[in-house]
């Protein structure tokens, strides 16, 4: 599926590639800021567990962020990427707890996890495709990533499935489009692997 819609993209690319020699929408010296939300995070995995009493997702089922890109050359970005993630569940497991020996039955757990991702990456942009209205490029990043995860019964922390990130690690590979409907403000799109979701989509500014 992945192959599939980057197949999509890059055929997409190539057909206003024949367009280049066209006045291109960034050059050198241009700044392009691009907030953005992404989806889908991970609390699309925690479907399992639906049946159980009281389930709800912790967070969203999107992820916040920015990126600021500067063109070192008329087809050569570099910049910072920073985004930011919610995510976990908590339910009501019955008859989970402790024996309660005045009801003669268990007593029900509330049981969560929770995970806080932050990501601050350097990005290295080559633009390409360049018309009028449309820039096509492809990207790399790498930085810092910050995880926190933290389960929790009836509150209390349980220490043995909360830990930090193993590998504070991150790591982007993406091909993205943004579309100019006016000179300085237009849309973007941005499909990529690691470092965030697989599709991330908002606005882009260039000054």
């Amino acid at each position: 599926m992945k192959r599939t819609i980057f197949a999509a993209v890059a055929a997409f690319g190539m057909i206003f590639g024949a367009q280049t020699n066209a006045t291109a929408q960034v050059e050198e010296g241009t700044f392009i800021i691009d907030p953005y939300v992404g989806a889908p995070t991970a609390n699309v995995w925690w479907k399992s567990f639906e049946n159980e009493t009281d389930f709800r997702a912790v967070g969203g089922p999107v992820g916040y962020g920015g990126r600021l890109e500067y063109m070192v050359a008329d087809n050569f970005g570099v910049g910072l990427d920073v985004n930011f993630a919610k995510t976990g569940y908590e339910y009501t497991c019955e008859q989970c707890g402790d024996w309660d020996t005045t009801t003669q039955m268990y007593t029900d757990e509330t049981i969560g996890y929770e995970a806080n991702k932050l990501r601050i990456m350097i990005r290295l942009n080559y633009h390409f495709v360049q018309t009028e209205a449309v820039d096509v490029y492809t990207g790399v990043g790498v930085g810092y990533k910050y995880v926190k995860r933290t389960a929790y019964i009836d509150g209390d922390v349980d220490a043995s499935y909360s830990y930090p990130s193993l590998i504070p690690v991150a790591f982007r590979a993406a091909l993205g489009m943004r579309y100019y409907f006016i000179p300085m403000l237009g849309l973007h799109l941005e499909l990529g692997i690691g470092g965030g979701q697989i599709m991330e989509a908002g606005i882009s500014v260039k000054i």
